[in-house]
């Protein structure tokens, strides 16, 4: 029997949103799951689809802030998928402390972040849990980084890392325009780490050599993400907190030589978007001397990962260094698999899984916080793990390795 709980899905009959839907469809969590888009009929055909008598479609504008209060109204929990989150997370966020609705996100902007955590003690005033930035990064990554920071007495350093691994690029960046948008932003202009135990704003792709426990020094590169934001607050004796991705030199010479003439105005931010993402899909409608330019810096990244032996890193994992005992020691923590079905999966399965924790009284904090302030992460991976591809029993997800520093 399903309880008598109901949820508003905002952008849900995007490909974010659709994956939150049918995961919370395989449980009894919720008796109404309604399907909020701006693009009414695509959200109808949606629901239709799914031949659910819990399922209904409604079109939703957030701009419209009459609509948007009389439908979270009627909710006991919302998750936006609704981006950008510069632009609508906090007018969402303030919506549902207004109408006492639990919320849940998947925001990805550092920017925004620190906006919705503010609004921290209005959420504990309404009653409400608001979780920022529920999904793979934020999200996941955040609690692997509460795994690895238990692991010692005491946390100096805790980074976040992500990547592809050896390929190029998931399909799901190529030809997402918004993930594009999203993912050049991120390394354009100043970003927001912890660095000698303090927020500063430094310029992005930095690199950094992580020697991760279990598999050695790997290069990788800072980018703007929520995770350095957070996890200070989680964590007040961090030092050091970076969010960084581990992929292919080439991409990370276009990304450079993209970003720079963004920054000197010699192409448009939308045009670089388009840019990047043929350069991705090695498109030849770029033009015969810009797709030989791109080309020579991929091929350049690849002879030097090639004469340099590259390792990478798993998909997602944390690095932690600390204390244990008085003696200092080096952590690091991945999962054993991944969610397949592609970003949208590996995004918004997580989303779902909080919400059910959420609703199944899990998740006991009030307020506006990210995952690692109030999600127990033993029972978040032991729920995550039926949907991964891993081969180890449930509840051996994650993979940790520790190492005596120098």
């Amino acid at each position: 029997m399903s309880q008598d709980n109901k949820l508003l899905v905002l952008g849900g009959a995007g490909a974010m949103g659709r994956v939150a839907v049918k995961t919370i469809l395989g449980t009894t969590t919720f008796s109404s799951i309604t399907i909020a888009d701006r693009a009414f009929e695509a959200a109808r055909k949606f629901a239709y689809e799914l031949g659910d008598p819990r399922v209904k479609a409604i079109g939703l504008d957030v701009n419209d802030a009459n609509d948007l209060h009389a439908a979270l109204g009627g909710a006991d929990v919302v998750i936006s998928t609704v981006g950008p989150y510069y632009r609508f997370g906090t007018t969402v966020l303030r919506a549902a402390i207004d109408s006492r609705t639990h919320y849940l996100d998947i925001c990805d902007d550092w920017q925004p972040t620190i906006e919705m955590l503010a609004l921290d003690d209005e959420a504990k005033a309404a009653g409400m849990s608001a979780i920022i930035g529920g999904g793979a990064s934020p999200g996941i990554s955040n609690l692997l980084a509460v795994k690895a920071a238990a692991v010692l007495d005491r946390v100096d350093t805790l980074h976040t890392v992500w990547g592809t691994g050896k390929r190029a690029a998931d399909d799901d960046v190529v030809e997402n325009s918004a993930v594009l948008h999203h993912f050049l932003a991120m390394v354009i202009g100043q970003i927001r780490v912890q660095r000698e135990g303090a927020q500063v704003d430094v310029r992005p792709l930095q690199r950094l050599v992580i020697d991760f426990p279990g598999i050695g020094r790997v290069p990788v590169h800072t980018i703007g993400h929520p995770e350095p934001i957070s996890l200070p607050r989680r964590f007040p004796s961090l030092r050091h907190s970076v969010n960084a991705m581990d992929m292919p030199r080439g991409i990370i010479s276009v990304l450079k030589s993209v970003g720079r003439q963004v920054e000197t105005r010699r192409i448009g931010f939308d045009d670089a978007v388009g840019y990047v993402g043929k350069v991705f899909a090695q498109s030849d409608t770029l033009g015969l001397s810009a797709a030989l330019r791109e080309a020579a810096r991929f091929t350049w990244g690849a002879a030097v990962e090639i004469a340099t032996r590259k390792k990478y890193l798993p998909m997602l994992s944390a690095y932690a260094e600390g204390l244990r005992q008085g003696r200092p020691v080096r952590v690091g923590v991945s999962m054993r698999g991944e969610v397949p079905g592609g970003m949208a999966a590996m995004t918004c399965v997580p989303t779902a899984i909080m919400a059910e924790m959420l609703m199944a009284g899990e998740v006991e904090r009030r307020g506006a916080f990210a995952p690692e302030a109030g999600v127990d992460p033993d029972r978040f991976f032991v729920r995550l793990a039926p949907f991964t591809t891993t081969p180890t029993p449930e509840g051996s997800l994650l993979r940790t390795v520790q190492e005596e520093a120098a």
